[in-house]
């Protein structure tokens, strides 16, 4: 990202990020994230495209930056975590979330395809975000696997999960999501070939 994120953010900055950033998360609800320009982000903002380049790259920049919000709103930030996560809360943080927002998320999906850009780039955000917290929380169990790998059948089976609930419109609750992600991460039985069938 352009801006420097590290640097105290004077009031003025915080109001220009905040002002872009959610002026793009408004507009997703309405089209698709490929057809919203910068151009229309300044429109809608009424803050120049002089100012915005300051900021940001191009709109996948600001993109980034939305996604690092939404994480810090979750409670997956990096400043938020001081200990490790263990799947089960870094899953309950991550379906709350979504559960709360499941309203714009439907207006979002509805104009951004599962396969698109939009939910492409957030679903690789969540998956570096998982490798990093489930690899802290995996990093004192004995395994054959290396835990890299591990965290990412973890995280990757977690946002499967999620994914199917709120991206493909499966209603689920958060009790019977649990039971779906304990069977997928611990049933052998098609790699063993039972299949239950006599």
């Amino acid at each position: 990202m352009k801006y420097d994120l590290n640097k105290k953010r004077t009031p003025t900055a915080q109001r220009i990020l905040d002002t872009f950033s959610g002026a793009l998360l408004e507009l997703l609800q309405e089209k698709s994230f490929d057809r919203i320009t910068v151009n229309e982000l300044c429109i809608k903002t009424g803050i120049p495209r002089a100012t915005y380049y300051n900021y940001f790259d191009d709109k996948y920049d600001l993109l980034d930056y939305c996604w690092l919000l939404i994480s810090e709103a979750i409670g997956i930030g990096d400043h938020d975590r001081t200990a490790q996560l263990p799947l089960n809360q870094y899953f309950d943080r991550l379906y709350d979330f979504l559960d709360r927002y499941r309203r714009r998320i439907s207006e979002v999906v509805e104009h951004n395809p599962i396969d698109g850009t939009l939910i492409a780039s957030f679903t690789a955000y969540l998956k570096a975000k998982a490798q990093d917290i489930l690899g802290e929380s995996l990093s004192g169990i004995n395994t054959n696997v290396p835990l890299a790998l591990l965290a990412d059948y973890y995280g990757n089976t977690v946002l499967l999960i999620l994914e199917w609930i709120f991206f493909n419109g499966h209603a689920l609750s958060k009790q019977e999501a649990h039971q779906y992600m304990t069977a997928l991460l611990t049933s052998g039985e098609l790699i063993e070939g039972k299949t239950g069938r006599h």
